[in-house]
C-alpha cells in the first residue's frame, strides 16, 4: 500500500511543481485589479499623462487578445520543444518582461507588457496542462489537474493581498524575485513522456512513466497507448478531417466560449474597482483579501472532491451557484439607482454575491474547465485541441473585458450582472445535455463514448429521414 502511495505521491509533487508556472500566471491576472485602482487615483503619480478609461479597458483585455491570437502557435512549439522546455523558456521570458514593467512610464508600455504577459500566460497554462495530464493517472487526473486552478487562484491571491499595500515600484520588484523562485524547481522535473515517445526517445519515456506508475507493466501499456495514438497522428491539416477531432473540438469550443461568458474575467480584473463603486462599509482592499482567500479554499476543495463525484454534477451545482451570486448583485445596484438605503446586512450584498461567484467559479468550472477540455482529445491531438479551446476562451474573454464597461454604461449595473447570471444558466443547460462523463475513463474510453453518441446521432438522423421520406411519399401518392 505505501509502495503504491509513493508513486501516487510523485504525480502530486511533479504536478504541483510545473504548476507553479501557473501561479505566475495568476499573478499576472490578479496584478491588474489593484493596481488599474492605483493608476486611476489622482493621487498617484505612476503614469504621464493619468491613464484614460479606454486605455484602462485595453490594459484589461489586452493580455486575453494576444493569448487567442499565440495560443496555437504555442500549442505547435510545444510538441516540436516539450511541455517542459516551454514551461522553463515561459518563466525566464515572464521574468523578465515582470522586471521591464517596473521602469513603465507610460499607457502604451503597460499595453505592450500586458501582451507579453497575455501570450506567455497562456503558453505556460497550455503546456502545464498537458504535461500534468500526461504524467498522471486516470483514478487521481482530476485533482492533479485541479492544481493549475489552486496556483492560479494562490497568485491572484497574492496580488489581492500586497497589491493594494505596496507601491508601484516594490510590487513588479516582488513579482520578478517570486517568478525566478518558482522556476528553479521546475528545472528538476523530467520531460513528459508522450513527448519523450513521440520524439523516439521511447527508454526515456519508459523510465519516466515507471518513475510515475510504479510498475514496468504499466509502463509498457502506456508505450502501445502511446504507439496507437502516433501511428493514428495527422498533420495540422489533416487533423481537421477527422470526425471524432471535429466533435470533440466542437464540444471543448463551445464549453469555452459558455464558461468564459460567465463573466468570471470581469470580477478577477474589475474586482477592487467594483468594490470601490458600491461604496460598501467594507474597505475595498480588505474585501479584495477576503474574495481572493474564499477562492483559493474554493481550489484547494475542488481537489479533494473532483476525483470523488462525477464531473457533470458537480458543474451543475456550482453554475447554479454562480448564477445566484451574479443575481444577487442586481438587487443592490437597483435599490441604490431608487434611491434607497443600503445599510444593514444589503451593504454587505454585493461581498456576498462575489464570494459566492468566485467560491462557486473556482470550485467547479475553474477547476474542472481545463480537465474536460484535456479529456476530450486523445494523444496526438491534445495539444491542438486544448491550445485551440484555450484560445476561443482568451478571445471570449478579451470581447468581455473589453466591452463590459460600455455595456453597463448602455443597460446599467443591475441587468448587465442579470445577463452574466442568464449566460451561466445557459452554460448549466449545455453541459446537461452534451458534456459526457469523463470521470475515471481513460483518454481511449473518452474517445469511445463520443464515437457512441456521435454514430447514435447519425442513426437517429437516417431514421429521421427515412420517416420524413415515407411521409412525403405518401403524401404525394394520396394527392
Amino acid at each position: 500500500m505505501f509502495e503504491k502511495h509513493k508513486f501516487l505521491i510523485r504525480q502530486y509533487a511533479a504536478v504541483l511543481t510545473v504548476t507553479l508556472s501557473t501561479a505566475c500566471a495568476g499573478i499576472g491576472l490578479g496584478w491588474i485589479s489593484p493596481v488599474l485602482v492605483k493608476l486611476m487615483d489622482e493621487n498617484e503619480d505612476i503614469l504621464s499623462p493619468r491613464i484614460s478609461e479606454v486605455e484602462a479597458s485595453w490594459l484589461v483585455s489586452t493580455s486575453y487578445l494576444v493569448a487567442f491570437l499565440t495560443n496555437y502557435p504555442w500549442g505547435i512549439v510545444m510538441d516540436y520543444f516539450g511541455r517542459k522546455t516551454c514551461i522553463v523558456f515561459g518563466m525566464c521570458l515572464t521574468m523578465t518582461v515582470k522586471f521591464m514593467l517596473t521602469f513603465a512610464t507610460k499607457a502604451w508600455m503597460l499595453v505592450v507588457e500586458r501582451a507579453f504577459s497575455g501570450t506567455l500566460s497562456g503558453m505556460l497554462i497550455c503546456a502545464s496542462v498537458a504535461y500534468s495530464a500526461e504524467i498522471s493517472s486516470k483514478e487521481i487526473r482530476g485533482s492533479l489537474l485541479s492544481f493549475i486552478n489552486i496556483n492560479i487562484s494562490l497568485g491572484t491571491l497574492m496580488m489581492f493581498c500586497f497589491g493594494p499595500y505596496l507601491n508601484y515600484f516594490h510590487l513588479n520588484i516582488a513579482i520578478t524575485c517570486t517568478v525566478a523562485l518558482c522556476t528553479v524547481p521546475i528545472l528538476f522535473l523530467p520531460e513528459s513522456p508522450y513527448y519523450l515517445f513521440s520524439k523516439g526517445r521511447i527508454e526515456e519515456s519508459k523510465k519516466v512513466l515507471i518513475y510515475f506508475h510504479r510498475s514496468e507493466y504499466e509502463a509498457t501499456e502506456e508505450i502501445e497507448q502511446y504507439n496507437l495514438a502516433l501511428n493514428s497522428k495527422v498533420n495540422c491539416l489533416e487533423i481537421f478531417k477527422n470526425k471524432m477531432f471535429s466533435r470533440s473540438l466542437t464540444l471543448a469550443v463551445l464549453f469555452a466560449v459558455l464558461v468564459n461568458l460567465i463573466g468570471q474575467s470581469i470580477v478577477i480584473n474589475y474586482l477592487q474597482s467594483i468594490l470601490e463603486i458600491t461604496h460598501t462599509n467594507i474597505k475595498s482592499e480588505l474585501a479584495s483579501v477576503i474574495v481572493g482567500v474564499i477562492q483559493f479554499v474554493a481550489g484547494i476543495l475542488a481537489a479533494l472532491v473532483t476525483d470523488k463525484v462525477d464531473r457533470k454534477p458537480l458543474l451543475v451545482v456550482t453554475l447554479a451557484g454562480t448564477a445566484a451570486g451574479f443575481t444577487g448583485l442586481g438587487p443592490f445596484f437597483k435599490l441604490k439607482e431608487l434611491g434607497y438605503s443600503t445599510e444593514g446586512w444589503i451593504n454587505y450584498l454585493p461581498l456576498f454575491s462575489l464570494v459566492a461567484v468566485l467560491f462557486s467559479y473556482s470550485t467547479g468550472p475553474g477547476s474542472i474547465f481545463l480537465t474536460i477540455v484535456s479529456e476530450l482529445f486523445e494523444g496526438p491531438a491534445r495539444a491542438s485541441g486544448v491550445t485551440i479551446s484555450f484560445s476561443v476562451a482568451s478571445l471570449t474573454a478579451f470581447l468581455l473585458t473589453k466591452y463590459f464597461a460600455t455595456f453597463v454604461k448602455l443597460i446599467g449595473p443591475v441587468y448587465s450582472y442579470w445577463s452574466l447570471a442568464i449566460n451561466t444558466i445557459v452554460a448549466g443547460l449545455f453541459v446537461v445535455i452534451f458534456i459526457p462523463e469523463t470521470k475515471g475513463k481513460s483518454f481511449a474510453e473518452i474517445q469511445s463514448i463520443l464515437k457512441s453518441i456521435n454514430e447514435e446521432n447519425q442513426r437517429d438522423n437516417r431514421e429521421y429521414q427515412r420517416t420524413f421520406s415515407l411521409k412525403n411519399t405518401k403524401l404525394k401518392t394520396h394527392f
